[in-house]
């Protein structure tokens, strides 16, 4: 079989080549599964995203609702207030310690 190809369709100056049927499907098909390949990996990506920023807001919300129960200002420690705030703590050394909030803030103390 012959064909003709450029660098795209619009190409003023094409190449003229001979391949085999055979041939011309496995290059078509490695093209597509390539490009399945690189679109799989982003849409993983971006459900994980979605994923993530979704818990975020359920416990935001969560959150939120504790806050607005209360009748009264807070004015001393409350642990469910601090669990619901507080996502992790991280420490890398005594002079470096990080507060990662629900909301992804962090805070470095």
């Amino acid at each position: 079989m012959k064909i003709s190809y450029g660098n795209s369709r619009f190409e003023t100056k094409w190449k003229n080549s001979e391949i085999t049927w055979e041939n011309f499907k496995k290059r078509v098909y490695e093209s597509l599964t390539a490009r399945y390949e690189k679109a799989k990996s982003r849409l993983d990506e971006v459900e994980a995203e979605i994923h993530d920023k979704h818990y975020r807001r359920k416990s935001i919300e969560h959150y939120l609702e504790i806050l607005t129960e209360r009748k009264e200002a807070v004015t001393e420690y409350d642990v469910f207030l601090w669990h619901g705030m507080v996502e992790f703590v991280t420490v890398y050394s005594k002079d470096d310690i990080r507060f990662t909030m629900k909301d992804g803030t962090e805070i470095r103390v």
